[in-house]
Order: structure tokens, then C-alpha cells, then sequence
């Protein structure tokens, strides 16, 4: 593990001093585009040097260099004016005035790595004069192993009104444009059915239904099964990765598009897709507001219900916690850029 803090002024390392087992280093902020991150470095930026608009440029390079894993931000001016936006946008830590005055030890280090569960794991039972062995093991957290897989009759069985347990994949589409304008009546009516056509076939290793379809956006059933789900993600990751090209050549657009994918596991009574109108369900309720309302362009998210499905070596890397969202903790894929 190492502590890294990129700022201009060899003082601050004396606010880091009461930990002997780690030495925090010293970074110049002009160097941070250089830097190589590793996944459970600790990152600090000292903003006492930079201007509003510094800071900006800076906090997005040092979101990128962290990778979704722990940062910082030193703060002994008081210069940043909502510090709790810090946190909204994936901070772990904020050193202020005070803070910066007392200096950072061991127990401070503790409640930081301690607060979001979903990014390590630390050892609370661990010898408290052991700071080697209590810190150095701190990881990131697995996800929580996958429910055994629940009952399902498949699609030509499945029996209308009845509930069962689903994996929901809620997709809208965005665009530098309102397509429906830009496209014209007809013009629309044929993408819509193109990409009806691309979304389906993209997704036939999930064994997907498409279930509910609006202007803007579409929902998918999956069967309760892992696999099923984790060829799902793979295929979203696909969709977004292969976003601009699939635009131009299978829709036909003179312009890119943009996916944003969102994923659930609950239930619900089932309908046939057109017959859904009836439906009342908190699941689907969720699924759609993860989607419309906490779920961004270029990513797929996650509730923490599906999470478990994390646990899977091939997805694992791809995604970062985000926070959470209507009481549940929610997982972001990592942007492609």
C-alpha cells in the first residue's frame, strides 16, 4: 500500500509522520499525468496551490488516476467551497483546516478505509498494535456470493400472473440531439426498429425477453440465472465499447449514440411483453429509476442486489462502487476512454 499526495510543498509529509510502517511520498502535481496508480494506493491532492479552475482539471485527473479506489483531497486553506460534493463524486477522504492542523494518523487511516464497506475489507479483529499486518491486508471487496439460482420454467412455460424472480435490464438511448427531430416521423420509426433488432440479437447468450418499450427507453427480462446475467453485462460492455461504430453502421446514424444500461435481480407477477400494463411491482419500479434517474451515459449500473454478480473474473475489473441510490449500493462500470 502506499500513500501518495500530489502537491508542491515537502510540508506536507509532516502531517503524515505518526504512521511508521507506511511512508507517504511526495508526487508534484505538474507530474500527475505520469503517474501509474496501482489498485490499493491511497491518493491525496493538495489543493493550497491551484486555482477554481485548477482544481477542476485536477480532482478529474486524480478520479481517473484512482480508478474508482481511494482519494483524497488536502484542504488547509479552505478553499473548496461544498467539501460533501467531494464525496458525491467518489471521494474517500477530505482533510480540511482542523484536520490538517491535528495531522493524519493511524486512527484517522482506519475510519477512512473503514467507510465504504463495498471498497475494502479491513480486518477489525486484527491486533490494533499490529498496523502492518491490520493495513497492508486491506483489499478490495469481493462481491457477495451469488444466490443459488432461483426456479425458472423458461420462456414457452412461464405462466402468466404468476411471480418469479428476474434479473431486469432496464436501456435508454442518448444522443447531442433529440433523435425524434433530428430523424423525422418515418426516419425514427425505422431506427427504432433496427435497434429493437440490434438489442435483441446482442443479447441472445442472456436468454432475454424484451418485456417493456417506451419512447426512450427499453426493459428486458432475464432468467434468474447467473450466467444468463453475466452474459448480459458482457454483452452491455460490448454495446458501449463498439457505441460510435454501431451507430454509423447498424443504425445508420450520421451522428454517435450513447447507451446507458442498468441491472436489477427481484420479482415480479409476469405478463407477456404489450400485456404489462397491469403490472405492479417494486422491482420494475427500481429498475426504472436506476435507469432514468441514477444511471449514466457509457455505463452499465448495478444494484446491490445484482452484485453478486461481480464476483465473476471477467467483470470484476470493469466495474467501481457509486455510491448509493433509494437505500441500495450501486456499482458503475468503468467509462472506456
Amino acid at each position: 500500500m502506499r500513500l501518495v499526495i500530489f502537491g508542491m510543498s515537502k510540508k506536507l509529509l509532516a502531517g503524515f509522520g505518526k504512521m511508521s510502517w507506511i511512508q507517504p511520498e511526495l508526487c508534484p502535481i505538474p507530474d500527475m499525468k505520469k503517474f501509474k496508480a496501482v489498485d490499493d494506493d491511497l491518493l491525496y491532492l493538495d489543493v493550497s496551490s491551484l486555482s477554481a479552475e485548477e482544481v477542476k482539471k485536477k480532482l478529474s485527473l486524480l478520479k481517473k488516476l484512482a480508478a474508482g479506489f481511494f482519494w483524497g483531497i488536502i484542504d488547509p486553506k479552505g478553499s473548496i467551497e461544498d467539501p460533501a460534493r467531494l464525496f458525491f463524486d467518489g471521494a474517500s477522504d477530505y482533510l480540511g483546516p482542523a484536520m490538517c492542523m491535528k495531522g493524519f494518523d493511524r486512527n484517522r487511516l482506519k475510519i477512512m478505509l473503514n467507510w465504504n464497506p463495498e471498497k475494502v475489507r479491513a480486518d477489525a479483529q486484527a491486533d490494533p498494535k499490529n498496523d502492518t499486518a491490520s493495513f497492508k491486508s486491506a483489499v478490495v471487496t469481493k462481491a457477495a456470493a451469488a444466490p443459488k439460482d432461483a426456479f425458472f420454467p423458461g420462456w414457452n412455460d412461464i405462466k402468466t400472473g404468476k411471480t418469479y424472480h428476474f434479473y431486469y435490464l432496464y436501456l435508454s438511448l442518448s444522443a447531442h440531439t433529440n433523435l425524434k427531430t433530428r430523424l423525422g416521423e418515418a426516419a425514427y420509426k425505422a431506427f427504432r426498429d433496427k435497434t429493437r433488432l440490434l438489442l435483441q440479437q446482442s443479447l441472445t447468450d442472456a436468454d432475454s425477453i424484451l418485456w417493456m418499450e417506451s419512447n426512450d427507453s427499453y426493459l428486458f427480462l432475464l432468467p434468474p440465472k447467473t450466467h444468463n446475467a453475466s452474459n448480459a453485462i458482457v454483452s452491455c460492455l460490448r454495446l458501449i465499447l463498439f457505441a460510435p461504430l454501431l451507430s454509423y453502421e447498424k443504425l445508420s446514424l450520421p451522428f454517435p449514440l450513447n447507451f446507458t444500461f442498468a441491472l436489477h435481480y427481484g420479482q415480479s407477477e409476469y405478463a407477456p411483453p404489450g400485456k404489462t400494463g397491469t403490472i405492479i411491482s417494486d422491482a420494475v419500479n427500481f429498475i426504472h429509476h436506476l435507469g432514468a434517474k441514477k444511471a449514466e451515459p457509457g455505463r452499465i449500473s448495478i444494484s446491490e442486489d445484482a452484485a453478486h454478480l461481480l464476483s465473476d473474473k471477467r467483470l470484476e475489473y470493469f466495474f467501481v462502487n457509486a455510491g448509493c441510490f433509494e437505500k441500495r449500493n450501486i456499482h458503475h462500470s468503468k467509462r472506456f476512454e
